[in-house]
């Protein structure tokens, strides 16, 4: 039978040289980062039980198995983190990002005929221009022709003033609507052409610079703050619409207080008069002015 001794001897040789290496290590700082993963770390506790290793009333041999297994662990736990981490790392070509770009809405050409010069500006001022819309909007309707007659009569109880005041509203809300829409048509232009199509070539680059982690929670951030101009500009077409449907309103309000007058009036003279005396009509007309 031969002797294991001098097999032992060599082994406690080999593991006594390996002594100092394992001993800094044990030693050795945790949280360390694993290949330049800065967010991937080893396991302090791991290292922690390196130490309390040497610190156990056992035999050096002992300590040194118990170590060598130890850093065996370590070290598969490492290249666990590293097929993680290199895992975490694909990305798509470019080729397969650039299939998931969709195209977005452009502003189409206005259609609005101009047969004598009514609509000359009205194009150009709803298709980008917001400036001009003031002047489209006085050539495309009628003018009120002087009305000073309603400066006597009372707010609130003045027909003429009420219809004065819708046309003054809607003269107002239409004009500021129209702009609006003319600068987001213009607005949509310059996104379209500057930070959408930036991004959208950013989000289809399959290279490794724009593929991190960060990277990619860059990306998403700036679409979700583009989402959030959009869903703004939105909202302030919204109020426009809105706002003239409050106006539409207002007229429909006024036909029927209007009616409702009228009906009061021819009721209350009829009240009073139950035969209608001649003039009537001239007399009614001049009441409900």
């Amino acid at each position: 039978m031969r002797n294991p001794f001098p097999r032992r001897c060599r082994t406690m040789a080999l593991l006594a040289t390996m002594l100092p290496v394992l001993m800094v290590l044990a030693l050795a700082q945790p949280g360390l980062a694993l290949l330049g993963f800065g967010d991937i770390v080893f396991d302090p506790s791991s290292y922690a039980t390196l130490g309390h290793i040497w610190q156990q009333d056992i035999s050096n041999y002992a300590k040194i198995v118990e170590t060598v297994t130890q850093l065996e662990r370590i070290y598969a736990n490492g290249i666990q983190m590293y097929n993680l981490a290199n895992a975490m790392s694909k990305s798509f070509s470019g080729p397969n990002k650039a299939e998931w770009a969709t195209i977005a809405q452009m502003t189409v050409a206005d259609y609005t005929r101009d047969q004598y010069g009514e609509n000359s500006m009205w194009p150009s001022a709803v298709s980008g221009n917001p400036k001009q819309v003031g002047a489209a909007w006085q050539m495309a309707t009628l003018a009120l022709t002087n009305g000073t007659y309603l400066a006597t009569q009372t707010p609130g109880a003045s027909l003429g003033l009420a219809h004065l005041a819708s046309i003054e509203a809607i003269d107002g809300s239409s004009q500021k609507c129209l702009a609006t829409i003319s600068q987001y048509r213009s607005n949509s232009l310059a996104n379209r052409l500057g930070p959408i199509l930036k991004l959208a070539i950013a989000r289809a680059d399959g290279t490794a610079a724009t593929n991190s982690e960060i990277q990619q929670l860059n990306i998403l951030a700036a679409q979700h703050e583009q989402s959030n101009n959009e869903l703004y500009a939105q909202g302030q077409i919204d109020a426009c619409l809105v706002e003239q449907q409050i106006l539409a309103n207002k007229i429909q309000r006024d036909n029927q207080v209007e009616a409702l007058n009228t009906y009061a009036k021819v009721a209350s003279l009829y009240a009073t008069t139950p035969t209608m005396p001649t003039g009537f009509s001239v007399s009614l007309a001049a009441d409900i002015q």
